[in-house]
């Protein structure tokens, strides 16, 4: 058989396989060879080059050596020992060092001392060197010499004896000292900060940074009051943030605390949880005391009396009244008298296995101690929820008719049960509710501290945090009640239609709104910022009186009645005080919660607003029928319509509930405050 022939495409004479494998091995193997001698050529040059610079050191060695051996029997042991070989090589790269140095002129180098006076001092490590090495020795050999002493101390250290020899300097020529360059004192060990303790502050450095100006443009009117804000570790970064940018951007103190450690931004969250209760019994197990916890207060039992008294008194009135009931019914047999309807207040329970609200019931008491504690000088201490809006300026309107020197418990008063032995709603002391917002003066909290250990103790299982505080208030002798502020103006819901009241006068202040989104909030924010655009409006445009009255309107100013030097640069006209001054009306909140709802429907069907109305139509059709006739009256806001046919007439919103068969509805731009107050 022929041998197989590689074709090829041009028709030319074709080469066998074996042939063309022997054409591209034969180059490759011939560059790979020259290759490989260029590089063992070059490594034969390194090496050759290693053993020039080691022989070169080896030298230099041996005449250091030599010229320290002359002084005794020292340097013959050392050489015998081969001692010198690491300590030479420092001592030759220090000597290079200060032989490169002399012409660095980018150096502080030391003037040359006058004949017959040592060189200047530069320290403790020329000190070391101008004892070694005498005034006339060259840095060369105080080197050496500094190498021997070290020998020395490790012959000492091992055991060996050390011979007593003269001082180099005697043995070493004299010569012109070079120059010694001026080496900078090396930098103290950093200091560490002591280990901190479990849950301490994450950095007290971001606390004190944020207290104080420039680093947060704030409202020095408000300086007075304390923030104190709630949350729990699992949700406070979705919650606070959103605060920390709108309503308490103009606040300086702002308490942030919970039932852990972390940050949100710079604000870090104090735990106010771990160890309150174990620390309350020891403290009272010390003074011998604890025996009170677990016994009524006197101001218990006092209200525990008025209780038995106030029963008393009404259960006598009540049989009064069912005798002369009685009585008439027997003049008058066909007399069935007028039946009064009363709306069954709806008490929704909180759930008490949930892990989450039992941690939170034991913050209140202890964190409005901590708060306390950490400004003793503040006059009015707020705390809210992390879903609480807070109308700053509103709030401090308020408060300035009030004295923080007096005992001041305000909030939303609101009854409670399954606490303290109150069993029915309304029989026990009432407690203002967390959420709306809870303010104590100076007085108040200082008399509450004074027994919060009893009361962390006292009321442990109780299943609220701001019950807890209404009882242990109650204890200090300071109660809840309406007779301080009108309703409503700290608020337990959002301003939204569905759920929110609109009783009052559109004119009326409100503080706080609670169960808010961030959403809400930020359109809280919006509306605050809107009010205060138009309030500087009006003043530009004169629609303000220029001159206002201080004494009625005492909260507007500071003490000097000029604005702080920090709004300066602002421009804001002379009669507003603060760039956060903001006063918001319950109309504000109308209009953009109600007016400028979309989703607000025409007929709530199924919904019932009852009470609260001027005039009652009957024989209406239908609920078209009945906002038919609201739409037609000016003064009528909403409608609440029965299938009998009845349809009432309302001037205010009342609470929305269900009921089958019934309807409501509201009529949009008709709620307006004719007198804005400053």
């Amino acid at each position: 058989m022929l041998p197989y022939r590689a074709s090829s495409s041009l028709g030319g004479p074709k080469l066998p396989r074996p042939l063309l494998r022997l054409l591209i091995v034969v180059p490759v193997l011939v560059l790979l060879y020259f290759i490989g001698g260029q590089l063992m050529s070059d490594r034969a040059e390194l090496h050759e080059l290693r053993e020039k610079q080691a022989s070169g050191w080896s030298e230099t060695a041996a005449a250091m050596a030599a010229a320290s051996g002359s002084s005794g029997g020292g340097g013959g042991r050392h050489a015998a020992d081969h001692r010198l070989s690491d300590a030479d090589l420092a001592a030759i790269g220090r000597q290079s060092a200060v032989e490169n140095d002399k012409d660095d002129s980018t150096r502080p180098v030391a003037p040359e001392a006058p004949a017959g006076q040592p060189p200047a001092d530069l320290g403790p490590s020329s000190k070391k060197k101008k004892t070694a090495a005498g005034t006339e020795a060259g840095a060369g050999i105080a080197h050496a010499i500094d190498d021997d002493s070290r020998l020395e101390e490790e012959d000492a250290h091992e055991g060996r004896p050390v011979k007593d020899k003269p001082h180099a300097a005697a043995a070493a020529p004299k010569k012109k000292p070079a120059p010694v360059v001026a080496k900078p004192k090396p930098a103290p060990p950093p200091v560490l900060p002591p280990a901190e303790p479990k849950n301490a502050p994450l950095d007290p450095y971001f606390k004190s940074r944020l207290s104080s100006p420039p680093f947060r443009l704030t409202d020095p009117r408000w300086d007075k009051y304390v923030i104190g804000l709630k949350s729990g570790i699992e949700v406070a970064a979705d919650k606070v943030p959103i605060q920390l940018a709108t309503f308490l951007q103009g606040v300086r103190n702002i308490y942030f605390f919970g039932d852990g450690v972390m940050r949100v931004g710079d604000y870090e969250m104090t735990d106010v949880i771990t160890g309150a209760y174990d620390k309350a019994v020891e403290k009272l197990t010390r003074l011998g005391t604890i025996h009170k916890a677990h016994e009524w207060s006197d101001s218990k039992k006092k209200f525990e009396k008025n209780n038995r008294e106030r029963a008393e008194r009404e259960a006598a009135a009540a049989a009064k009244k069912k005798a002369e009931k009685a009585k008439a019914h027997e003049k008058h047999p066909n007399h069935g008298g007028l039946q009064r309807r009363g709306a069954k207040d709806q008490d929704v329970k909180p759930n008490e296995s949930s892990k989450g609200w039992k941690m939170d019931a034991h913050k209140n008491i202890p964190a409005m101690r901590e708060m306390y504690k950490a400004y003793p000088n503040a006059e009015w201490f707020v705390m809210i929820d992390d879903d609480t809006y807070l109308f700053m300026e509103n709030l401090h309107r308020v408060l300035s008719g009030f004295n923080s020197s007096m005992p001041y418990y305000i909030g939303s008063p609101t009854h409670f049960r399954d606490c303290d032995g109150v069993k029915v709603l309304g029989s026990g002391p009432m407690f203002n509710h967390g959420g709306s917002g809870i303010i104590l003066s100076r007085e108040a909290l200082r008399r509450m501290v004074n027994i919060a250990d009893e009361c962390i103790v006292r009321y442990n299982d109780c299943w609220a945090g701001d019950v807890r505080l209404g009882l242990c208030m109650r204890d200090a002798g300071i109660l809840a009640s309406f007779n301080h502020l009108p309703r409503r103006l700290f608020n337990p819901v959002t301003p939204h239609w569905s759920v929110h009241p609109y009783f009052d006068d559109p004119c009326q202040r409100v503080a706080s709104f609670h169960h808010l989104s961030a959403a809400s909030m930020q359109k809280l924010y919006d509306i605050e910022r809107s009010v205060a655009r138009r309030t500087q409006q009006f003043v530009n445009l004169g629609k303000l009186p220029a001159k206002l009255n201080r004494t009625l309107a005492r909260h507007l100013f500071f003490p000097n009645g000029t604005q702080p030097a920090e709004f300066a640069h602002l421009g804001l006209p002379e009669q507003l005080p603060s760039p956060f001054s903001a006063p918001i009306h319950l109309e504000d909140i109308w209009h953009e919660f109600v007016d400028n709802d979309k989703d607000l429907p025409e007929i709530e069907h199924d919904i019932a607003r009852t009470n609260e109305f001027y005039l009652v139509w009957t024989g209406t059709k239908n609920p078209g029928h009945c906002r038919w006739l609201c739409e037609k009256d000016k003064k009528c806001r909403a409608w609440h319509y029965e299938p009998s046919g009845r349809c009432e007439m309302k001037d205010s919103i009342t609470r929305a509930m269900r009921k089958k068969g019934s309807a409501s509805g509201m009529i949009k731009n008709r709620f307006y405050c004719n007198s804005r107050s400053p």
